[in-house]
C-alpha cells in the first residue's frame, strides 16, 4: 500500500508526503490507504511520517488523529501532522522551528554530547555557527558548532542516533575521504584557532538593561581569562 503515496523519503529515514499530491477517490480511501502503509513502514523501519493538509482537506484531520497523528504546527494556508512510528522509542521527530534560542548554548552543547556519545563534557568556547535560511518548514536555521572538554574517553554512543562514534586525529579528520565540505571547513577554524594563541569566542556575564539578571555576552577573548570573566 505504501506504493500507491506520491511521498519523499529523506535522510533522517521519515516520510513526508502533500496530501494535494494523493489521487485518492475519496478521504475515506486515502486513510484506508493510509493505515495499512502506515503497517508497511513501521516493519520496514521507518521513523515518521509527516503529512501536509491544506485548508480544503482539514476534513481528513479527525480521521488522521484516530491513526495517531498529531498537530506539528501551522501557516496560513496548510497544517503539518506528523506521527512517530518506533514503539521502542522515544519521539525524535525536530520540533518545529523558531527564533528563540531557550536553552543557554553551553548547557545544550553538553547535554547533547553526554545523550549522543555518552562523555561528561564542560564547555570551553563557541567555535563557529551557521546561519541557513529557508532549512525546515520554511524557517532559518542557527547551528552552533561548540569547544568541548571531555572529562574522559569512553564512548557509549546511543544506538537511537548515532550510527559509529570513535576518536580521530584532527588532520586524520580533516583529510577523511568521506568528510563533508562544511565539516571539514569545522575542523579547519578548529585547528586554525589553536595557532592563534587561545583566542576564543566565550561568554562574560554582562548586567541587563534593568539591571535585575545577568546575561552571557559572547565575544573574542584569550581562554585563559575565561574563567575570571565568568566568576
Amino acid at each position: 500500500m505504501a506504493d500507491k503515496f506520491v511521498a519523499k523519503r529523506d535522510r533522517f529515514n521519515s516520510i513526508t508526503f502533500n496530501v494535494s499530491d494523493q489521487t485518492f477517490a475519496s478521504d475515506e480511501e486515502l486513510i484506508q490507504n493510509l493505515e495499512a502503509a502506515l503497517t508497511e513502514w513501521r516493519t520496514n523501519k521507518v521513523r515518521g511520517v509527516w503529512i501536509k493538509i491544506s485548508l480544503q482537506q482539514t476534513s481528513l484531520v479527525p480521521m488522521l488523529v484516530k491513526l495517531g497523528f498529531d498537530f506539528h504546527h501551522a501557516q496560513p494556508g496548510y497544517v503539518m501532522m506528523s506521527v512517530w512510528l518506533p514503539a521502542d522509542e522515544p519521539n525524535n521527530l525536530p520540533e518545529y522551528a523558531n527564533q528563540y534560542i531557550g536553552e543557554d548554548i553551553g548547557e545544550t552543547a553538553k547535554r547533547e554530547v553526554f545523550e549522543e556519545t555518552g562523555i561528561e563534557c564542560e564547555f570551553e568556547s563557541i567555535l563557529t555557527f551557521r546561519h541557513q535560511h529557508n532549512y525546515r518548514y520554511g524557517c532559518s536555521d542557527i547551528y552552533f558548532v561548540c569547544v568541548m572538554r571531555p572529562s574522559s574517553d569512553d564512548l557509549k554512543p546511543c544506538q537511537h542516533e548515532i550510527a559509529k562514534c570513535q576518536w580521530m586525529d584532527l588532520d586524520e579528520y580533516i583529510n577523511h575521504e568521506e568528510m563533508s565540505v562544511g565539516n571539514r571547513h569545522i575542523a579547519q577554524c578548529y585547528k586554525e584557532s589553536l595557532s592563534h594563541g587561545g583566542l576564543a569566542v566565550v561568554p562574560s556575564p554582562v548586567i541587563s538593561f534593568n539591571g535585575k539578571v545577568y546575561n552571557k555576552m559572547y565575544s573574542v577573548q584569550h581562554k585563559d581569562e575565561v574563567q575570571t570573566n565568568i566568576d
